[in-house]
């Protein structure tokens, strides 16, 4: 409303981070949804990766990224001034500091000052770290639960997950929920309506960090969104859906967060993993396909790199994406392509450590969104993803292997059991298939002892 200034010679772009926060506050920003390809926080995240916030700002690459760092990183730092307090305070503080200081040019030392004052915190030396750092958290999310639990008589919601920031510099996430409140069917959960501002929760990870949380909800949660913020993670927004709670009579309700020294490891030991983000995994394409990869990307803009996933334009070759579905440490992404006729194929190969049997896996995503609309009587459309035709490369010859994709349980599914020598194993899939695209995603190897 131009009737007040914060000035600073070290953080002046603190003026600007304090408009983005009011505005998120009267208008909040709703979560991304991957059919447009990466948002504009993810491209921001990309571009936070190779410089600072203050070398972007002194030299940067073009007027678009500019904005969208701007905007993630003075989203972020409200975001880690809100993390060690609960928002009523935070939000009273704010409010109650701006209306005694209508029109004077105010110093950002003078009100990290009185943030100190009153809350016993001094985020002044977070401030040259969130200008100059480079390095980025990154978040791991496992064992998400959801109960019934008896609260004083009344049932209630009980969330709990565990979130691990294995990276050397600290993060934050805001954890918010879609609820019963906001019921509305599968177009009304990808596009609206928003999430529940109300049971919003910011959580500080520091480097190393592994921490239990827990959530308790008086609406029934139907899905449940991790926002990384500035961090390495693809999608940038984590959704996790949330099936129908279990009444747990002897569970006491748990609100807050706990420090663990440790996380269940991705991957079980006696078991190897190849992602479509590993050096093991090949895209096998023809000639033409190779240089229609390199005309998207002739600009090196990153945002090129992953594509939306649009029901209407599927790529005729193959093409990365992100997804919360898919698998992945920091970024759940795979490479997807239409229907074909088997000649545009896609590897994995593992060094294993020794001869054996293994179990093979590969993993399954649940398309969500506009992939299943169109269904009649306001039934769900048919998945697009249907069989999935692999060639496994094992002791005893080539073995082509089929996966009802459509039906495939979301996660690890299993493609059978062969015997491989130690040394290179390769698995192969192809754009065959009677639905309309196919998907390549990680591959599991697990040694049967």
């Amino acid at each position: 409303s131009y009737v007040r200034n914060f000035s600073s010679e070290k953080w002046s772009i603190f003026n600007t981070a304090m408009e983005y926060y009011l505005n998120e506050r009267i208008t909040p920003a709703p979560p991304p949804f991957n059919i447009w390809g990466l948002s504009n926080e993810e491209t921001a995240n990309l571009a936070l990766m190779k410089q600072s916030l203050a070398e972007i700002l002194a030299d940067p690459p073009d007027r678009e990224i500019l904005l969208d760092v701007i905007k993630a990183k003075c989203t972020y730092l409200f975001a880690f001034l809100q993390s060690e307090l609960d928002r009523e305070s935070f939000e009273e503080f704010v409010d109650n500091y701006l209306e005694s200081r209508e029109f004077e040019d105010i110093s950002v030392k003078e009100f990290l000052g009185e943030f100190k004052t009153r809350f016993g915190l001094d985020p002044e030396s977070h401030f040259d770290y969130w200008l100059h750092e480079k390095k980025l958290p990154a978040f791991i999310i496992t064992g998400v639960e959801n109960n019934k639990v008896l609260d004083q008589e009344q049932t209630r919601y009980q969330v709990r997950f565990k979130v691990s920031n294995p990276e050397p510099v600290d993060g934050v996430i805001k954890v918010y929920f879609r609820t019963e409140r906001g019921r509305g069917g599968e177009r009304m959960m990808m596009f609206g309506p928003a999430p529940d501002q109300e049971n919003t929760r910011i959580i500080n990870v520091k480097a190393g960090q592994n921490k239990e949380i827990g959530i308790v909800l008086d609406e029934r949660p139907r899905a449940m969104l991790i926002d990384t913020y500035i961090s390495q993670n693809l999608p940038s927004v984590l959704e996790n859906r949330l099936p129908e709670a279990e009444l747990d009579e002897n569970a006491e309700p748990f609100e807050g967060e706990n420090v663990i020294d440790i996380i269940p490891p991705l991957i079980e030991q006696g078991s190897i993993v190849v992602d479509n983000e590993d050096p093991g995994f090949k895209v096998l394409s023809s000639e033409s396909d190779s240089y229609l990869k390199n005309f998207f990307n002739l600009s090196g803009n990153d945002k090129d790199e992953y594509i939306g996933m649009q029901p209407w334009n599927i790529p005729k070759c193959w093409r990365a994406t992100t997804y919360s579905g898919f698998y992945g440490k920091y970024r759940h992404s795979a490479q997807y392509i239409s229907s074909g006729s088997g000649e545009n194929k896609v590897s994995w190969q593992a060094d294993l450590p020794a001869s054996g049997w293994y179990d093979v896996f590969c993993y399954a995503a649940e398309l969500r969104g506009p992939w299943r609309w169109g269904g009649r009587r306001g039934r769900r459309g048919e998945s697009p993803a249907q069989d999935f035709n692999f060639i496994v490369y094992h002791d005893d010859g080539a073995e082509a292997v089929k996966l009802d994709a459509n039906s495939a349980n979301e996660g690890w599914n299993l493609l059978g059991t062969f015997y491989f020598s130690k040394g290179t194993a390769k698995i192969e899939l192809s754009d065959r298939t009677k639905g309309r695209l196919v998907y390549a995603d990680a591959i599991k190897w697990r040694s049967q002892k």
